[in-house]
């Protein structure tokens, strides 16, 4: 199994900077993102935009097709599933979530049709674990406009939703302010 970290999206609120190399407790979004996705998985690589940053960072950085930029999160699910090509199924996670942890993504994992975490908060479908034979679904879906939510893609291509009773794993660093308040806990 491998880890994708998704990390291409614009990040608009933090001034176009990548907010996964923002610094939380003297190390990036994505390294936190990174550590608990290694307990779990073969190989970690991060989803980006080339030239964001990420490549200094010393982890394998793949990217959407160009096609396909712009799309998205579903975007980023596709170049991972088609990075994993060999792997029987992929775990992913958005740059932006530092706490969730490797017992969720083992969770996930059991899902044969493939998971996506529900929070006491909602649907959380970027923290999942799909198998590789819904790439075909995926790149559908980006076929299409408008683009549906990635939550119905997965749902239609037979994954589930898996319920979680704690939203802790899932606080969310979208602003600056959230990242404050997120250190400030610690």
């Amino acid at each position: 199994m491998i880890g994708v970290i998704l990390a291409g999206g614009q990040s608009s609120r933090f001034g176009g900077e990548p907010k996964g190399l923002k610094m939380l407790r003297g190390l990036p979004l994505v390294g936190h993102v990174h550590a608990n996705l290694s307990m779990v998985c073969t190989e970690v690589v991060i989803e980006c935009v080339p030239g964001s940053g990420y490549e200094g960072w010393g982890v394998e950085c793949i990217s959407a097709r160009p096609e396909h930029a712009g799309k998205g999160p579903l975007a980023g699910l596709l170049a991972g599933l088609e990075r994993a090509s060999g792997a029987e199924s992929v775990v992913f996670a958005p740059c932006d979530m530092p706490l969730v942890a490797p017992p969720l993504f083992e969770r996930l994992a059991r899902e044969t049709g493939g998971g996506w975490a529900v929070s006491p908060l909602g649907d959380e479908p970027l923290v999942c674990a799909l198998p590789v034979r819904l790439r075909e679904a995926v790149a559908g879906a980006l076929d299409q406009s408008p683009i549906p939510r990635v939550v119905h893609v997965l749902a239609g291509a037979g994954a589930a939703g898996v319920r979680f009773a704690d939203e802790w794993p899932f606080v969310n660093v979208n602003t600056p302010e959230d990242l404050d308040r997120l250190e400030a806990s610690f």
